[in-house]
């Protein structure tokens, strides 16, 4: 049971190609298994953290790829959107400039021997695009608007993306 948020994480870095691979099938069903799979995989988000904090195996390991397992998981799928022009290339541009630069400062810090662990403002930017994937993804599901929800709940994302960068420095400055 220790391994499993290990398995949690890989899991949504080995599935994400998944998705691109079921768009290329180009079948009437890949929207809906797209969904499915980007639903089962952002799932796996949440138990990894909770699981490592039960069983008490968090580790540095977890604390960089968890959330590199994420944005690994959300990028595939804004790619997959913005290939189908069904997404803005704003938000792609907003939230892969912010992931680079986080990543940097997580360098940086690592190397002063500095861990930067996830941040709440991090975690919720996630579970918003965590949400909105799969309503952009949703074919009209019951008439409802999902996609148009899925934007609005993007931006809402980009910019959270951008206040919890400013949060990040400020972290590495403390």
């Amino acid at each position: 049971m220790e391994k499993l948020p290990f398995y949690l994480t890989l899991s949504r870095i080995v599935g994400a190609p998944f998705l691109l691979i079921v768009f290329m099938s180009d079948a009437d069903w890949a929207w809906w298994l797209a969904m499915f799979a980007f639903i089962g995989l952002s799932i796996t988000d949440y138990f990894d953290g909770k699981l490592a904090r039960k069983y008490g195996v968090e580790s540095d390991f977890g604390k960089y790829f968890d959330p590199t397992g994420d944005k690994i998981l959300v990028l595939f799928a804004l790619v997959i959107l913005l290939h189908l022009k069904n997404a803005n290339p704003a938000f792609l541009l907003i939230l892969f400039s912010r992931d680079i630069l986080i990543g940097s400062l997580r360098s940086y810090a690592a190397a002063s021997g500095i861990v930067l662990a996830a941040r709440p403002l991090g975690k919720i930017k996630t579970t918003l695009q965590m949400v909105a994937v799969p309503m952009m993804l949703a074919p009209g599901l019951f008439g409802w608007p999902w996609f148009w929800w899925g934007e609005i709940i993007l931006w809402g994302a980009c910019v959270i993306s951008i206040v919890s960068l400013v949060d990040y420095g400020m972290q590495l400055k403390k």
